[in-house]
């Protein structure tokens, strides 16, 4: 990897040095452009939206084989051993993707709009190309980017505001139910959007981290299950922009609702507050680690927090400095002051295998659906990182 000057040379060999011992497996690759939205398409390939602001594209990618294995011989490999499947272009840049492999089907949500285009996933080896289908258009469709989510293997929910989220069958490409409705004054961004069942969502306000269940068997779907978060930060609501997420979990169309798990939240300014799906009307846990505090609030990378598949979840942390940090959650829940909890691994490979550390952005990161420990990130320069660290 080229470098600007020699220090970092120096910082960037040592690093991979120290990173045989760091990781039980490390793999990185050079995509030339910055990853903007990844979903899993399975255990074995990944879908990546990438964009340098002119050329928009979406790469069907193979990981290397030998990151599934139980062992391999060497745990440190670099630049030879992905596989680019198939690929595609797009006239805008691409804000969020969500992979339904069992349709051969991938939802693509543009920045600009609130309809979500349709592409096809490769599925014959003669093939390297990925067709749009279809564009799947809002009910109340405005120039703001969808938040996808996952209701089965064939329905979708999407939407970029309270009362513009709309339910549709990605085998036919039809909207099926949506919230738009006259007597529905709410139009708050959507910060986020999780599936609780096929029937019932979670979404969460961007502006006032409130959460609000939805479901569509009900003549008004829409329903407050938490107070705006003034009382948990520090910071004026109206300065922060708010994310959620949950674990990964099966939903099927004769699934009752998932009462099991949480939701986390995660503040701009750091805060993190986890609800039990059973109980959204109270946050059941808050902290606000002091050691994100310490990475560069004034870092403009999108934040973003990740819950791993585990009884006791592992929290992942991107968008303060290029580093992702990763925390244990038992150990939150144990310690009398959580917000002094360090994290048990920071991977700092974007801040120094890259170009132009003091610029480079940590763009995308998540777990791996299976893999225990496993990890995929981007970056802003275009570098695409999977490990494991070896203390997990």
């Amino acid at each position: 990897m080229e470098v600007e000057n020699e220090d970092i040379k120096f910082d960037a060999d040592e690093w991979m040095m120290e990173s045989v011992f760091r990781y039980n497996r490390l793999h990185m690759y050079d995509l030339h452009l910055p990853v903007t939205a990844s979903d899993w398409i399975n255990e074995k390939n990944v879908c990546l939206a990438t964009s340098d602001e002119k050329n928009h594209e979406i790469w069907q990618v193979a990981l290397p084989d030998d990151l599934l294995e139980e062992e391999q011989e060497s745990c440190l490999s670099k630049d030879r051993d992905f596989k680019l499947v198939a690929g595609g272009f797009c006239d805008k840049k691409i804000a969020a993707v969500k992979c339904f492999a069992s349709q051969q089907y991938v939802a693509v949500a543009h920045v600009d709009t609130s309809s979500v285009d349709i592409l096809k996933l490769c599925s014959d080896s003669s093939v390297n190309v990925m067709p749009k289908v279809k564009t799947i258009q809002n009910v109340n469709c405005n120039s703001e980017a969808s938040a996808l989510s996952k209701m089965s293997d064939t329905i979708m929910a999407f939407g970029s505001c309270l009362n513009n989220i709309c339910i549709a069958d990605i085998a036919t490409q039809t909207v099926l139910h949506h919230t738009q409705s006259k007597s529905l004054s709410v139009d708050e961004r959507l910060g986020g959007l999780e599936t609780l069942s096929s029937n019932t969502l979670v979404a969460c306000g961007q502006c006032s981290g409130c959460l609000w269940m939805l479901d569509f068997r009900l003549k008004e779907p829409l329903k407050a299950s938490t107070p705006p978060c003034t009382d948990h930060c520090s910071t004026s609501t109206m300065d922060l922009k708010w994310t959620m997420t949950r674990p990964l979990m099966a939903v099927t169309p004769s699934n009752d609702e998932d009462c099991s798990g949480s939701i986390w939240r995660f503040s701009s300014d750091g805060t993190i507050l986890e609800n039990c799906v059973s109980e959204l009307k109270n946050p059941c846990f808050k902290t606000c680690p002091s050691t994100i505090q310490k990475k560069g609030k004034e870092n403009k990378a999108p934040r973003s927090v990740q819950v791993s598949h585990d009884q006791s979840p592992l929290i992942s942390i991107s968008g303060f400095g290029n580093i992702i940090q990763i925390y244990d959650s038992g150990q939150w829940k144990k310690a009398e002051d959580p917000d002094k909890v360090e994290p048990i691994f920071v991977h700092d490979g974007h801040q120094v295998c890259c170009k132009q550390p003091e610029v480079n952005q940590v763009t995308y990161h998540g777990w791996h659906p299976t893999k225990h420990g496993l990890m995929l990130s981007a970056d802003s320069e275009g570098s695409l990182h999977v490990f494991e660290a070896s203390v997990l």
